[in-house]
């Protein structure tokens, strides 16, 4: 009888043993998570005590919405207008406009200002005479599901035209909302990750709405994934329209100027890899780009945000202008650089009527009724 209690004692320890290894094991994954979300709990503290207790800001940032015919719903933005724009001897002036896109899946339009601190950027380059005043739009892009992926395209089981939001709905209220140049070559659009991808697939599908398109970590190829399964169905074909990647080789060669750079220090792969190839086919086709590669950045806000200036540089010097001549190549530290540049019409006037809706859906075709059921 003793033998058998022992046994069964000894019996009892492999599961206190695998108990005290599974609280060891959760807990290592609570500190790896804890760890990870460091960053994001700073940027977090410092954008609160910014909005308290930092310097106030001579551009105005405010939440804005209105009411989406594409998505049967009201639909929200920030804007920063700068410092000029209130003011009463300036009321007659006008301002180019660039359109910032969050990334995905979880990105929302409050990332630009919390983790990307755009509008304090833009402000203090505004006035130290860095770059010239601009007026910021950050939509929400959140579609469907939990997630609230998007990928900035209109679905292809049509529950969610993103893509007609941002390119109609969005940019016709704008213009006549506020003082915009409403022309494309006052107008940009681009953002970061899949905000890249939406700049760029949109700048490219749409030239006649926006002549400055703008990524950064972006990819170029779409993808079918379990995220987003409703947005690109299972035709092989849509998925092809809607990349890049493989449809700008073969089309005739929209009027655009491009600004695309990514992080390298992180090794992901696949974004540096398609931000090449999308380089080496901007190159090919002698469309005016400029292209960087940060040696100290990776696929992080901490990068992004570093680099917002740069993009801003790159803007600022583009409005209204066509730069012309031959490729040329310059490196500095840390950074990988090639800049090639083609001659493009001059910049017009007068606003251009906007084009007939064109589907990312490849075509144009005249803006169909969405179903009711709103992103």
């Amino acid at each position: 009888m003793a033998t058998r209690q022992a046994g069964f004692l000894n019996d009892a320890k492999p599961p206190r043993k695998r108990r005290r290894r599974a609280i060891v094991l959760a807990a290592v994954v609570l500190v790896g998570v804890a760890a990870w979300q460091v960053d994001f709990v700073r940027q977090d503290v410092r954008f609160v005590w910014e909005q308290v207790f930092g310097a106030k800001m001579a551009g105005t940032t405010e939440l804005r919405s209105f009411d989406s015919r594409a998505l049967h719903e009201k639909r929200s933005y920030y804007i920063y207008l700068p410092p000029s724009y209130s003011r009463r001897q300036r009321a007659g002036e006008r301002y180019p406009v660039y359109y910032c896109l969050h990334g995905m899946p979880w990105g929302k339009a409050l990332d630009w200002l919390r983790y990307g601190r755009i509008d304090r950027q833009t402000d203090e380059m505004i006035r130290r005479k860095q770059i010239a005043e601009l007026i910021l739009i950050i939509p929400s892009g959140r579609g469907k599901g939990f997630q609230g992926d998007s990928e900035y395209v209109n679905a292809r089981n049509g529950s969610c035209d993103m893509a007609d939001f941002l390119v109609h709905d969005l940019v016709e209220h704008v213009d006549r909302t506020y003082r915009t140049i409403p022309d494309k070559w006052h107008r940009g659009i681009g953002g970061i990750s899949a905000g890249g991808f939406g700049g760029i697939n949109l700048g490219l599908k749409h030239p006649d709405v926006f002549g400055l398109l703008v990524s950064s970590s972006g990819v170029y190829r779409a993808e079918r994934d379990s995220r987003s399964p409703g947005i690109w169905g299972t035709d092989k074909e849509f998925l092809r329209r809607n990349s890049p990647l493989d449809y700008l080789g073969s089309v005739p060669l929209p009027d655009v100027r491009v600004y695309l750079d990514v992080g390298i220090r992180g090794r992901e792969i696949r974004y540096i890899r398609e931000t090449r190839q999308l380089r080496d086919l901007l190159t090919r086709r002698h469309l005016p780009h400029e292209y960087h590669e940060w040696d100290s950045g990776s696929h992080t806000w901490d990068t992004w945000r570093s680099h917002v200036p740069d993009v801003l540089r790159f803007l600022s010097a583009n409005w209204g202008r066509n730069p012309g001549g031959r490729q040329a190549e310059a490196r500095q530290p840390g950074l990988r650089r090639w800049v090639a540049a083609a001659g493009a019409p001059p910049a017009p006037t007068t606003r251009p009527a906007l084009s007939p809706p064109t589907s990312s859906r490849g075509g144009s075709l005249p803006r169909r009724a969405v179903s009711p059921s709103a992103c």
